[in-house]
């Protein structure tokens, strides 16, 4: 379990979450440790945001039958989120 009490939203690289979740981060703490955060925060209903910084697109992240899978958010609803933690 993890201390996520004081989180509002997280945000993180889109291709460093795709590194992540395919065991190609080099670093093998990081691809055990993170993951299940994430999954913890989905299921406390806290927004997860991958941001893809290349394209100025950001993807809302979910799990569905235990897999992540992303959505694109429209600019309306990033924004929105200027004042996460």
């Amino acid at each position: 379990m993890f201390d996520l009490e004081d989180i509002r939203s997280i945000h993180i690289d889109y291709y460093g979450l795709d590194a992540l979740l395919t065991h190609n981060s080099n670093n093998p703490l990081a691809e055990s440790e993170i993951p299940p955060m994430l999954r913890e925060a989905i299921a406390r209903n806290i927004p997860v945001r991958a941001v893809d910084t290349a394209l100025g697109t950001t993807y809302r992240l979910y799990v569905e039958n235990g897999e992540f899978r992303f959505a694109p958010e429209p600019p309306a609803a990033v924004g929105a989120a200027s004042g996460s933690k």
